[in-house]
């Protein structure tokens, strides 16, 4: 072989050699923005899980005031009612008191 054709073998090579590094940089600029991408999109899950998760204990906060309120006013109406009977127990034996002692009385 002449100079020339040594030399154009030699520059297919760099020429290759370029290229292949080329490629090789390019591979690693994708693998680092999809590491990156990979990283930025973990951040924004992780960021919608903490802001599902405060809705949620929020919410969850919210139904057990609410269920609290409706528990104490079912106490209330409850011991309204049990207060009632005791009312109502209490006037009737007392009625049935003064009874008896206006039948005495009036039987004496």
């Amino acid at each position: 072989m002449n100079a020339d054709g040594i030399d154009k073998i030699k520059k297919i090579r760099e020429t290759e050699e370029s290229v292949n590094r080329s490629i090789e940089e390019e591979k690693q600029k994708c693998r680092e923005m999809t590491e990156s991408e990979k990283a930025k999109t973990e951040k924004e899950y992780k960021d919608l899980e903490d802001s599902l998760q405060i809705k949620y204990e929020l919410a969850l906060k919210e139904k057990k005031a609410e269920f609290d309120k409706l528990m104490q006013e079912k106490v209330r109406e409850e011991n309204e009612k049990v207060a009632g009977i005791k009312l109502n127990i209490d006037s009737k034996s007392t009625v049935d008191m003064l009874l008896g002692i206006m039948k005495d009385y009036v039987s004496d």
